[in-house]
């Protein structure tokens, strides 16, 4: 109960609109709008460099790894692929800034400021802003470095993927015709939400991330009932969020709560005292 109501809603909401916006050919849409320019640029590895500072500093307004992971799925990483990147590179480039935790909302972060009683916000902009800056910078370089070797270690050339990942795309639309180009629009809707609302820039009104996810499925629905002119074509998309949500439940959120439940097992038949007191004993 407990895992579904947190973090359980949070990640099967996130998920679900990714695979909606998928299925609408939103994604296809934002790839579209952006590649004229991203195509133009003759070493994608150099998009990869400035996407590991953006996810970066997305990191500090959408605290949570698996969130902005699964957000970024829909938006840099169908550009990115399209640009040649292959799928491992792009992965480990979502995932690597999510490895420190830097922004007055890291738990991290309150922790160190109440330790050493300074205000969360002095503390983020004078202890660890200047390291950060630095850290950032290095791992984007040595990201690009290790990620070319190891393309290269794997025969993936990205001149010969550059423009393959859009028809991947247009495969799985629930419409074969192009969709509109302001449907490019829909994937940011998340970020705009949830930065804007942050607590950041307007005080005392912040959103959860489940809300800001149902707020964009109700913005594009609403849309796509105009534009189709038709409420049932519209909910016969929404069956791809209900399989976006079936697929993060029966995979990432049960390996959660079965290791909880394996966790809890062993304290139930005294596993874990057992082992903190045999540890005692052996350190006498």
């Amino acid at each position: 109960n407990n895992r579904l109501a947190s973090i359980g809603l949070t990640l099967v909401s996130i998920a679900g609109v990714s695979t909606y916006l998928n299925k609408i050919g939103a994604s296809s849409s934002l790839i579209k709008v952006t590649a004229n320019v991203i195509l133009k640029i003759s070493n994608p590895y150099i998009l990869l460099f400035v996407s590991l500072i953006v996810v970066s500093i997305l990191y500090i307004f959408i605290t949570g790894a698996t969130s902005l992971s699964l957000l970024l799925m829909a938006t840099i990483y169908p550009i990115l692929r399209n640009a040649g990147i292959s799928a491992k590179t792009m992965a480990a480039t979502i995932i690597i800034p999510t490895s420190w935790e830097y922004g007055p909302g890291q738990i991290n972060a309150v922790v160190g400021a109440e330790a050493i009683n300074l205000d969360v916000i002095t503390y983020v902009i004078n202890h660890q802003t200047p390291l950060q800056i630095i850290l950032v910078l290095l791992i984007a370089v040595i990201n690009v470095m290790y990620q070319k070797y190891m393309d290269k270690k794997d025969n993936f050339s990205y001149l010969d993927e550059k423009g393959k990942f859009l028809d991947t795309l247009e495969e799985n639309q629930a419409e074969k015709e192009e969709s509109p180009k302001y449907y490019a629009l829909f994937p940011l809707i998340p970020f705009v939400l949830l930065i804007l609302f942050s607590g950041m820039f307007i005080d005392n009104f912040t959103i959860s991330i489940p809300v800001a996810m149902m707020t964009t499925i109700m913005v594009c629905m609403i849309i796509e009932m105009i534009r189709f002119r038709s409420v049932k074509k519209s909910f016969s998309h929404f069956q791809a969020w209900l399989e976006g949500t079936g697929m993060i439940f029966a995979t990432v959120i049960t390996l959660m709560i079965a290791a909880e439940f394996f966790a809890k097992g062993l304290e139930s038949v005294g596993a874990i005292s057992s082992l903190l007191a045999s540890a005692e004993q052996f350190a006498l």
